[in-house]
Parts: C-alpha cells; structure tokens; sequence
C-alpha cells in the first residue's frame, strides 16, 4: 500500500490524514517505518508498506488520537489491538501514563493528597448515583467505601483503614444488582483487606510502574498475548449474539482502555513466581 492509498482509504472513512501527519505518525511509532523505492527517469520516489493491515493501524492511530490526544497513549493502546508498536516505546509510554496518573493526584493539592483523593472519591459516588440509579442517600457511603482503595491505589496509606466498610457495603449492595442477584456478594472487612492487598502489590501504580520497569519482553508480549486472546473471546461471543459490533468505534476503545492496567498485573504474577523460587 503506498502512502497515497493510504491516505485516500482514510478520507473516503472520514479520516483525513495529510502527508506530514502520517510522517510525524511513523515517526513517533504509531504506524510502521514504510519503505520507498525509486520511480525511475528522475521521477522521485513512492513511500509504501508491504502489509496492507497499515490501513487498520492508521484508522485505529487517528481514533485514538481523536480520544486522547497523547501520543503515548495512544501507542499503547495500539499495541493492546496487536499492532505493531516497538517495545521500547510501549515501556516509556506506561511509564508517563503512571507519572501522569500521579501529577492528576496532586494537580493544586501538592500538600494534601488526601483531599484531592477525597474529591475523587466523590466524583466517583455522584456518576455511580446518576448511572447506576441510585438512591442520592447513598452518595456518601460511597464516598467512604472508594477512598480507601484509592488511597491504596495511588499509595498514599500503606496501612488500608477498611474497618466498618462491610456495614457499608451491606447497605449498598442490594442496589447494585437485580433483585435476583442481590446478595451475591457478600465482603467482610476481612475480604476487603485482603482485596485492598492484592491491589497495593498487584494494581497500584507504584506496582504497575516496577512491573512494566523489571518484565522482559517476553513477559510483555506474553500478557498481550493473553489479553488479545481474551478481546477475541469477547468478540465471539458478540458474533453469536448477534451484537458483532461490540468492539468497534468509541466501545472498542473503552474496552483497550480498561484493558491498559491489566498488562501489569498480568506481568507480575510471573516475576513473582520466579523471586519465590530463587531465579532473581
């Protein structure tokens, strides 16, 4: 495919795409390097790609652009699909999204963490009243049962303050799911301390930043490997259910992105394995 194919097969899907934006994209490894041979008689030379999926990678590029705006971000999530991404620029994109993540807890609080954490955590209870439909009582049980975690996320407290968060999720958890199901889910503070552990050691950003830091490459490819193998999975399942749309446009994206923290933990496992048996 030369680059002119290219960029007519994006303007024909509403994706215009100009011939020093698809440089600065191969340059900066959202699409791969083309190839050019010369036309001969003094003509110049073509730009070209011998893998037409180029034409997927571009679209996929310019969505997630659109999304985001961040080059980096969108470098992982192009390398979530299985596109073509050098590694080494996956790693300094994960890195910069956790620093990002860090710099968003601190924006104007740089001296009170916990209030900016208390903020979000409220944020988070007002969209679960308004999306999931819940009663606006329950706003601030749900203050108090996100912080905890977030602060354990984002490594504020070591020690997880989860005491009488049980009596909490007993008061909001019938409202979570269909009368059918409600119950389900029964947490104590024990469980949820537990939960709050593996979250520090396996989710965490501080845990997702040494994991992406020590994996091999291997390691990388192998918990995208898993993931893709799980999206396809989703996909199938969608076929059968005749929603085959499932994973494209603006769908497909939320799915990657919520699919991005996943790499790390899919990693660490692994490296955990290896310390306990004395590889490391």
């Amino acid at each position: 495919m030369t680059l002119e194919e290219l960029r007519a097969e994006m303007a024909a899907s509403g994706r215009p795409l100009t011939e020093r934006a698809a440089r600065d994209w191969w340059s900066k490894g959202l699409l791969p390097r083309p190839r050019r041979k010369g036309l001969g008689q003094g003509r110049g030379t073509e730009t070209y790609w011998t893998d037409r999926r180029v034409a997927a990678q571009a679209t996929a590029a310019y969505d997630f652009l659109a999304m985001h705006s961040r080059t980096y971000s969108a470098a992982v999530h192009l390398w979530l699909l299985g596109f073509p991404v050098e590694l080494a620029l996956v790693r300094g994109a994960y890195h910069r999204l956790v620093g990002r993540h860090f710099r968003s807890m601190h924006h104007h609080s740089q001296d009170d963490p916990d209030g900016r954490l208390g903020a979000l955590a409220a944020q988070i209870s007002r969209h679960m009243v308004k999306t999931e439909q819940l009663p606006s009582a329950f706003r601030d049980d749900l203050t108090d049962l996100a912080l905890p975690f977030l602060e354990t996320f984002f490594n504020v407290n070591w020690v997880f303050e989860g005491e009488g968060l049980s009596e909490l999720w007993e008061k909001v958890e019938p409202h979570l799911w269909d009368s059918k199901t409600s119950g389900a889910l029964v947490l104590n503070d024990h469980r949820l301390e537990i939960a709050a552990g593996y979250l520090r050691r396996m989710g965490s950003l501080p845990a997702q930043r040494d994991a992406i830091r020590s994996a091999s490459d291997y390691e990388l490819v192998q918990a995208r490997r898993l993931l893709l193998f799980v999206l396809g999975h989703v996909r199938r399942m969608a076929d059968l259910t005749a929603q085959g749309e499932i994973l494209d446009g603006s769908c497909r994206n939320f799915v990657i992105a919520m699919s991005r923290p996943a790499v790390p933990i899919l990693i660490e496992p692994e490296q955990a394995k290896r310390r306990v048996f004395g590889v490391f």
